[in-house]
């Protein structure tokens, strides 16, 4: 039995603050990869880790300005994505396909870096099977 989970919870509301749409989805996973890191101004942070993506059965990343993310940065990443200032990047099993198609390994799995000169704070965690 799956021990941990992580919970979605969407609202969306209209221009009169009412409550269109609503829902709540809880994703249960057996383990999970966390991180909560200081990216410092002008430069960047890596976090090491080694994730089979077929075991992913969901993932939040949160940055406290804007940065942008490379997956397995060697040189070479293989995959960049812009996120934005406070603004959850995730995904959850059951909604499209897992935007991160790729596994993470390495020293360099997950990237952040910043153009500007001050420090940000990147959280994340990644929920596995």
């Amino acid at each position: 039995m799956a021990g941990i989970s992580q919970t979605f919870a969407i609202t969306i509301k209209d221009d009169a603050s009412r409550v269109a749409a609503s829902e709540t989805h809880v994703v249960s996973g057996d383990s999970e990869e966390s991180f909560n890191v200081t990216c410092p101004g002008s430069g960047n942070v890596s976090i090491p880790l080694t994730i089979d993506v077929s075991n992913i059965v969901s993932f939040w990343i949160n940055s406290t300005k804007a940065v942008s993310l490379t997956v397995n940065d060697d040189g070479s990443p293989d995959l960049t994505i812009a996120l934005a200032a406070n603004v959850p990047y995730w995904w959850y099993t059951g909604i499209a396909t897992n935007p991160i198609s790729i596994d993470l390994t390495g020293a360099s799995a997950l990237k952040f870096t910043k153009a500007d000169a001050t420090d940000c704070v990147v959280s994340g965690a990644f929920l596995l099977t």
